[in-house]
């Protein structure tokens, strides 16, 4: 990863990113190292080329600990229509989808 993205191990794990050209879909990224060297979670038909493009889209991440070898689930709770829902044993997979 090019300018501005930072060499800091880790900084990005877990974020959506958006690739330009022939590769514009949203990437989860799964690994990144202090050369800036980012694993996406999904393989691409073609590498992609230094023309390509990559953002980090708006989102929100969240961890609830800071040692991933733990295994995690979540509980969460929401009001909609005057009824609380109640969802329990989330696991980590999730996608993020933005609204435009």
């Amino acid at each position: 990863m090019a300018t501005p993205f930072a060499a800091t191990a880790q900084l990005y794990r877990g974020v959506p990113l958006l690739l330009s050209g022939d590769h514009s879909l949203v990437r989860g990224i799964i690994d990144y190292n202090a050369a800036r060297v980012a694993t996406l979670g999904e393989s691409m038909a073609t590498p992609g080329a230094v023309a390509t493009l990559a953002q980090i889209l708006t989102n929100v991440l969240y961890s609830p600990t800071s040692d991933e070898a733990i295994h995690h689930t979540a509980t969460l709770y929401f009001y909609a229509a005057g009824l609380r829902w109640r969802c329990t044993g989330g696991h980590h997979r999730s996608r993020v989808q933005q609204c435009q």
